[in-house]
């Protein structure tokens, strides 16, 4: 059994948030997102047949829900990618193709993981942060 709190919950995928305020962690480059995928790695090797989240009904196919979340946060950062593509240009303005229909009680949530999957593309060599701004301006490469 496990109890994985909001790791693992059957019906979303958790949103991995920015730090804002590096200087205040001991790695001033942790990632949020990669660190998340990094959890799920060690989880998948478990022997597990009950995950009780912290919210919704108990999971029985870890393996499964896993594979799901690795594949979304995949297809997320591809969406990013290929939004960032089209031009330079700042965080705000990547929403509409990220996320075409976020409501206005969630632009926060959604530039949030906007920037977590950038923090990772930017690390795999296919963005950049071209001008810190304000407002910072990210390039495709």
């Amino acid at each position: 059994m496990l109890f994985s709190g909001d790791t693992i919950i059957k019906h979303i995928t958790p949103n991995p948030l920015v730090v804002i305020k590096r200087e205040h962690l001991r790695d001033p480059h942790y990632q949020s997102l990669k660190t998340y995928i990094d959890s799920l790695d060690k989880l998948s090797a478990l022997d597990v047949r009950y995950v009780f989240p912290g919210h919704g009904e108990y999971i029985e196919d870890l393996q499964g829900i896993i594979a799901t979340y690795k594949a979304h946060h995949e297809e997320r950062k591809e969406k990013v990618w290929k939004a960032l593509k089209k031009e330079t240009r700042p965080l705000y303005h990547l929403i509409d193709d990220v996320f075409p229909c976020v409501p206005e009680g969630d632009v926060f949530l959604a530039i949030s993981e906007i920037i977590v999957h950038l923090e990772i593309l930017i690390e795999e060599g296919r963005a950049e942060l071209l001008d810190p701004g304000p407002p910072a301006l990210y390039r495709a490469l």
